[in-house]
């Protein structure tokens, strides 16, 4: 005796029939998009619902790039273990009227797009916008990080749950820019227009072929503008959000750059530059050597004499701003995006990252005194004593000769 339920008539038998076999019973549909249809399953082994997206849409299933996006989509989600990217469980085809039919098996996330949640409130609250746009950022790093790129964040590929959790959803442009991951790698022709107008960054409408990360925090950015204010107008930010904190305004401001050198280099930049006052810093945020460039922090790198030698450093650290003075850290270098070490100069392209401010008179360090004007009439050490003219020495000559007194 057949113990399944019923299955209502809009669903095409041959859905319901290789689903079966599979272990999926299709209980209705969710929805329709670009390349296709989803429906809501229920996976019998494990009496659970998970969601079937098919790429069926009669507008593109003959459309041979689209239908390899959407394989190169399972494909990317497959590789993903995050919080807020639904998972994978399986892929396959199946044969239908109109032909060969790829599909994908997901996590079912029972909630709403964050499109529909401003379509109904317009606005959100301060503290819930910053809240998605960090669950959102915490994905795109995990994603770049793999050397994806998603190039299609918009409100409507954000679902938030009963809970308040959001997921990045739809993969199908995505682009990998990393050579080892096959089957993944870029689907893209030069030139060619991806994404989502005013969500896509300038470059992205230019030419989706060759954007990086950054793109995808230009869109971040949009959506912040637009879940405070209810409008995507970027022309004067600091004007539309002046009511908003100072350094939520320079983060979204930084975010939304013309320029992608002028954005932020990572997600994690970007949560970081927000202000944890302003949200909880999400789990999956690894700890990081981070420095406090301050020259007058009290906890810097001072001899026991008061000299400055160094900055603060930090290890495994997670903070937006030093506990000492209140200044930001820096965990990145600004000129190219790789972390910072102990040593004044980025590992990555040569830039300075920090300074150790000099006397110009007698080349010492400097006290804390002495950093605003960073010893251009002077210092403690030649305040205090007649200095002799500093020698050269000779080839021949010891460092016992040299009189340097710099405080090492």
């Amino acid at each position: 005796m057949n113990t399944q339920p019923p299955i209502p008539s809009p669903l095409p038998r041959e859905y319901v029939q290789h689903l079966a076999r599979q272990g999926f019973d299709l209980i209705e549909v969710l929805g329709h998009g670009l390349s296709g249809s989803v429906y809501a399953a229920d996976q019998r082994s494990l009496h659970r619902k998970v969601a079937v997206k098919f790429f069926d849409s009669a507008f593109v299933r003959d459309d041979a790039a689209m239908q390899k996006r959407f394989v190169r989509e399972a494909k990317l989600l497959a590789r993903f273990q995050h919080p807020n990217i639904p998972y994978v469980l399986t892929e396959g085809v199946l044969v239908a009227e109109h032909g060969q039919t790829p599909y994908m098996v997901m996590e079912y996330v029972h909630g709403h797009t964050l499109q529909k949640v401003l379509q109904e409130k317009k606005t959100l609250e301060l503290r819930a916008a910053v809240d998605v746009a960090v669950q959102v950022l915490d994905a795109l790093g995990y994603a770049h990080a793999s050397q994806i790129v998603h190039r299609d964040v918009k409100p409507s590929n954000i679902m938030i749950d009963a809970r308040d959790r959001c997921f990045l959803i739809d993969f199908s442009i995505g682009v990998s820019f990393s050579p080892t991951q096959k089957g993944v790698t870029r689907a893209t022709t030069k030139g060619e227009m991806l994404g989502s107008p005013p969500y896509a960054s300038p470059e992205q409408l230019l030419d989706a072929a060759s954007v990086d990360a950054r793109s995808d925090l230009f869109g971040v950015g949009v959506m912040l503008v637009e879940m405070l204010t209810g409008s995507r107008d970027l022309t004067n930010l600091a004007r539309t959000l002046s009511t908003f904190p100072r350094e939520l305004v320079a983060a979204i401001e930084k975010a939304c750059a013309t320029d992608p050198n002028g954005r932020h280099s990572g997600a994690d930049d970007f949560i970081r530059a927000i202000g944890r006052k302003h949200h909880s810093l999400p789990r999956t945020l690894a700890p990081a050597l981070a420095l406090c460039t301050n020259t007058k922090c009290p906890d810097a790198n001072w001899t026991s004499r008061g000299f400055y030698r160094g900055p603060r450093v930090i290890r495994d650290s997670t903070s937006s701003y030093c506990t000492s003075c209140g200044k930001s850290l820096t965990y990145l270098c600004r000129n190219c995006g790789s972390s910072v070490g102990e040593t004044p100069y980025c590992g990555g392209c040569g830039a300075e990252v920090f300074n150790i401010p000099e006397c110009k008179t007698c080349g010492s360090w400097l006290t804390r005194d002495y950093m605003d004007s960073m010893g251009a009439a002077g210092c403690l050490k030649c305040k205090d004593k007649p200095r002799p003219p500093r020698l050269t020495p000779s080839p021949s000559s010891g460092f016992d000769d040299m009189d340097d007194d710099i405080p090492f």
